[in-house]
C-alpha cells in the first residue's frame, strides 16, 4: 500500500464509485468538481493504492472562514463546494486557518490495514510542513453523513457540536488534538 501521488480523471471516478457505495448522491460531489478541486489544489484529495488500485482517499483541506463557519452551523453541504471556497496554500498568508475533513472512504476489504492511518499520517505530516511558512491550522471539522463516519470523528477525538439543516451531523476539536490522534492510530 502506498500514497498514489498524481491521480487522474479515471481515479476520481473510481473514487465517486467508491463514495456511492456508502453515501447517498445527495452528499457526493461531482467527481469533475472533485477533479477540479484536485487539479487547482492537489492537497485537497489524498488517495492510496495497493497493487495499482485505489483502495482509499481522505479528502481535508483549509476552508474559508466563511464555509468554515457555515459547517460549524450545520448550514453547509460540501456537496456544493467551490474551488474558491478552499484556501490555496501555495498563496496563502501567514495566520491560522481551519480544515476541513470532508471525506474518507476505505475499501471495506482493506478496514482494519494500516490503509486509513498511512493516509491520515500523510496529511499531518504534509500540514506540518506549513508551520516553517508562519501557517498554522487552528480547528478541524467533520459533517458526518454515516454512523460509521460518526464512530470515526469520535475515534479521533472529535466532538459532536450539532445536527445540520440537511441530516448530518459535525464534529469539531482542535487540530493539534486531531494529529495527536493519529500519532496514537
Amino acid at each position: 500500500m502506498q500514497i498514489k501521488r498524481a491521480l487522474t480523471i479515471e481515479d476520481f471516478k473510481q473514487m465517486e464509485a467508491m463514495e456511492k457505495e456508502y453515501y447517498s448522491s445527495d452528499f457526493i460531489a461531482d467527481y469533475h468538481d472533485a477533479f477540479d478541486w484536485y487539479h487547482a489544489l492537489s492537497f485537497t484529495t489524498m488517495a492510496i493504492e495497493d497493487q495499482g488500485k485505489i483502495i482509499g482517499f481522505v479528502d481535508l483541506f483549509p476552508v474559508t472562514a466563511t464555509i468554515f463557519e457555515l459547517i460549524k452551523g450545520g448550514n453547509f453541504n460540501d456537496k456544493n463546494l467551490k474551488t474558491h471556497d478552499i484556501i490555496d496554500l501555495h498563496i496563502a498568508k501567514t495566520g491560522r486557518y481551519n480544515l476541513f475533513l470532508s471525506c474518507v472512504v476505505i475499501d471495506r476489504s482493506y478496514r482494519g490495514t494500516q490503509a486509513l492511518k498511512i493516509l491520515l499520517e500523510a496529511y499531518v505530516d504534509f500540514y506540518h510542513g506549513y508551520a516553517s511558512q508562519g501557517i498554522d491550522f487552528d480547528e478541524i471539522i467533520t459533517d458526518n453523513v454515516t454512523h460509521e463516519g460518526e464512530r470515526f470523528s469520535e475515534r479521533l477525538g472529535f466532538k459532536m457540536l450539532l445536527e445540520s439543516d440537511h441530516e448530518t451531523v459535525v464534529y469539531c476539536q482542535k487540530y493539534r488534538d486531531f494529529s495527536e490522534a493519529v500519532n496514537r492510530l
